[in-house]
């Protein structure tokens, strides 16, 4: 049994980074979204309702997606399949997944939508792959839920949350599930819907609500971000579980 609590670091550690590489220019609306495929290319996705697929070394789009949505809908997340990258699956404000095949589109012609399907009651937060056909989708519906990109019509685990689900974080060597929401502490699941870590929030780290959470190479710390007074990002690091504290949050 573990528990969690929270760690910040000084601000004298901080690091700024001023001055960008590179800027790459094509949207036309924020961009919610980006990943790398390469050590030279990336897909951005945005609330202009395209994915673009980027050279970096030269700043230029190799090709755009563009998602069927209605005018008042949008974009929010993106995940590549770490087996191909070939691969990308959005969520949507309208509870839609879209499946892409990134190697259909070329300068002249847009990438193809292989299917999509209603996923969620809800705005999806975020969609996260966790190998190769599987990923994980978070909602506002108050749902985490695992999907098989083969057999999409119902998810292999579905998890019920007492608030609204903002952007998972999965732990890359064991894939924990990290589920920030609003007002509520952080819950860490497995892909079978286990509850694992209980976090002590005491000193109220985010108290209005966690938007992001993102795990550490090794899972040794746990990073999280939020609405609050602070504006701080906060570590959270595994402790053994005391006797006292098995049934606290």
């Amino acid at each position: 049994h573990t528990s969690s609590r929270a760690v910040r670091h000084s601000k004298s550690t901080s690091a700024y980074i001023r001055n960008a590489q590179r800027e790459l220019n094509g949207h036309s609306a924020p961009v919610v979204c980006a990943r790398w495929l390469s050590a030279d290319a990336a897909v951005s996705c945005s609330w202009d309702h395209t994915l673009i697929h980027w050279n970096v070394d030269s700043g230029t789009q190799i090709h755009q997606a563009h998602a069927q949505l209605r005018e008042n809908e949008k974009l929010t997340s993106m995940c590549l399949d770490p087996t191909s990258l070939s691969t990308a699956v959005c969520s949507a404000t309208d509870g839609v997944l879209r499946q892409w095949d990134m190697r259909t589109g070329s300068s002249s012609t847009a990438a193809s939508v292989v299917h999509s399907f209603t996923a969620h009651e809800d705005v999806i937060s975020s969609v996260s792959f966790v190998g190769p056909n599987q990923l994980v989708s978070g909602s506002d519906d108050r749902t985490v839920k695992v999907w098989d990109l083969r057999a999409y019509n119902t998810p292999l685990c579905t998890i019920r949350c007492p608030a609204r689900v903002n952007r998972i974080g999965i732990s890359p060597l064991s894939n924990m599930i990290a589920i920030p929401m609003d007002d509520k502490p952080i819950r860490v699941h497995d892909l079978k819907g286990n509850r694992l870590v209980r976090f002590h929030n005491k000193d109220k780290a985010h108290p209005i609500l966690t938007s992001a959470c993102c795990w550490s190479a090794d899972e040794s710390v746990l990073y999280s971000s939020g609405y609050s007074p602070h504006r701080s990002v906060v570590l959270w690091c595994k402790q053994p579980k005391k006797e006292k504290d098995r049934d606290q949050e």
